[in-house]
């Protein structure tokens, strides 16, 4: 998504809708440190996918952070 200026639009429109709703967003599948950068500076807060950690067996809500 960090090079794809579609979905780079699509991550903007649900993080207006997030806001104006009161919600936050949790991006899934992220895969490279790229797309880590590209959602922290549009303010997308929660994340998971292996470019953050192997999969657990406890659900947990985290901070979008690289490791």
């Amino acid at each position: 998504m960090d090079t794809l200026s579609d979905q780079q639009h699509i991550v903007r429109i649900l993080k207006q809708f997030a806001v104006d709703s009161g919600t936050s967003i949790i991006a899934e599948g992220i895969e490279r440190y790229e797309e880590i950068q590209f959602l922290r500076h549009e303010g997308i807060e929660y994340g998971q996918g292996y470019a953050l950690g192997r999969p657990d067996t406890v659900l947990r809500p985290s901070p979008l952070s690289f490791p």
